[in-house]
């Protein structure tokens, strides 16, 4: 707008950069070099802690918070959009499905085409975009800690520094760099942005898996005549599972529901489904808001409990 001032943005966006280099030069200064090494080729259990009574206080605990955090917030949601008005009052008599129709089916503003197009962009850029950076999260981590110098010291430090920018500020610095190349209004410009910003989740949740599982297991298969290769596919990469499966799942559900690159990077045809729901909160219309939170919540919660149903439990005790 007339009253936005980039260049006190640009500086308060370096001061947060700033802050975050310093918190990881302490990281990588006191806890980096300590030893988390639980997985070895020495008979290796993990060991169950007993909360004894105090199980029920924590169990008391966590329903406490999902019931504020989660079940009610969905629960009014839920309720809000079956209503054709929502005037603060429950009325059962007038709930209908209708907003789920207008909102899926036909609804057309002026600002984006529809939201089922978000809806396409979304699973595409959520599953691509995880999937690809899971691939450089595996790459970059074992650089990281199967190798030794400076090198993979300073590409620990710069894995993290994207996390140390507000998502809205580095979209504009993916924008200005980009906005003269072919990626520019198109989806991948969106999933340059996305996995440049969340990149190190995925990164941080298989480095904290390669951080327990010894290197004596590497050099054991190294030692019976297995290549580098074989090494990485039949021990590390079976022991990493958990970490990528985890890390996996949390892009995915990152990327469908992200809201502050896409708002400044996406042009028309290439809507998510968080613009769809910013854009109706704008037109203050709060039953159809309503009804695409819901729907995308939904989504979340039917991809989260398929990717469980086929990676196994083992994916997850691995």
């Amino acid at each position: 707008g007339d009253d936005a001032n980039h260049y006190l943005g640009a500086t308060m966006a370096m001061a947060l950069g700033a802050i975050t280099v310093f918190l990881i030069w302490i990281q990588q200064r006191y806890i980096a070099p300590r030893s988390f090494t639980t997985v070895t080729g020495k008979g290796f259990r993990p060991n169950v802690l007993d909360l004894g009574g105090w199980k029920w206080l924590a169990l008391g605990y966590n329903l406490t918070y999902l019931l504020v955090a989660v079940v009610m917030p969905i629960m009014c949601l839920a309720v809000v959009s079956l209503h054709p008005v929502w005037t603060a009052e429950i009325l059962p008599d007038q709930m209908s499905f209708n907003n789920y129709v207008k909102t899926l089916f036909w609804w057309r503003p002026d600002p984006i085409k529809a939201a089922t197009n978000g809806i396409f962009n979304s699973f595409f850029l959520a599953f691509t975009g995880a999937t690809i950076a899971m691939i450089l999260a595996l790459v970059v981590s074992y650089m990281i800690h199967r190798t030794k110098g400076f090198g993979s010291r300073l590409l620990d430090f710069l894995c993290v520094v994207p996390i140390g920018f507000p998502g809205i500020v580095l979209a504009m610095g993916v924008l200005v760099t980009y906005i003269q190349t072919p990626i520019y209004a198109t989806l991948w410009i969106l999933l340059l942005g996305y996995i440049t910003r969340f990149f190190p989740y995925g990164q941080r949740n298989i480095s904290s898996v390669m951080l327990a599982i010894s290197e004596e297991l590497d050099q054991s298969s190294r030692m019976a005549g297995a290549s580098w290769f074989t090494t990485l596919r039949r021990i590390t990469i079976p022991l990493l599972k958990p970490g990528i499966f985890a890390g996996w799942v949390l892009l995915f559900i990152i990327f469908l529901r992200e809201l502050s690159i896409s708002i400044i990077l996406y042009t028309t045809g290439t809507e998510t489904l968080s613009v769809g729901v910013y854009y109706l909160a704008n037109f203050e219309n709060e039953p159809l808001t309503s009804a695409l939170s819901m729907a995308q919540t939904l989504v979340l919660l039917v991809c989260i409990y398929v990717f469980r149903r086929l990676a196994g439990r083992e994916a997850l005790t691995a």
